[in-house]
C-alpha cells in the first residue's frame, strides 16, 4: 500500500485530503488545518496517522535544514 501511495504522489497522483493538508499546513487558516487534519487521520485504520507523522516530520526536516536551496547543494 505504501509503495503505491509513494508511486502516485511522485506521478503526481495523491488524495484530495492530502493535498489540502500539504496546502494549508502553511497557512494561517487553523481551523480549516485542523480540520484537514482531522480529515487525514480517519484514512483507514492507522495509515492516516503514518500519513500525518510523515508530512509533520517531513517539514521539520525541511525546517532543519533551511529549506532553501535543498535540491541545489553540492553534495561533494
Amino acid at each position: 500500500i505504501s509503495y503505491m501511495a509513494i508511486k502516485k504522489a511522485a506521478a503526481g497522483e495523491v488524495r484530495e485530503t492530502i493535498a489540502r493538508l500539504l496546502q494549508l499546513f502553511r497557512s494561517e487558516r487553523k481551523t480549516e488545518l485542523t480540520t484537514a487534519i482531522r480529515d487525514v487521520l480517519m484514512i483507514g485504520a492507522t495509515s492516516g496517522t503514518d500519513i500525518a507523522w510523515g508530512i509533520i516530520r517531513g517539514f521539520e526536516l525541511v525546517s532543519e535544514i533551511g529549506g532553501q536551496g535543498h535540491g541545489t547543494q553540492s553534495r561533494h
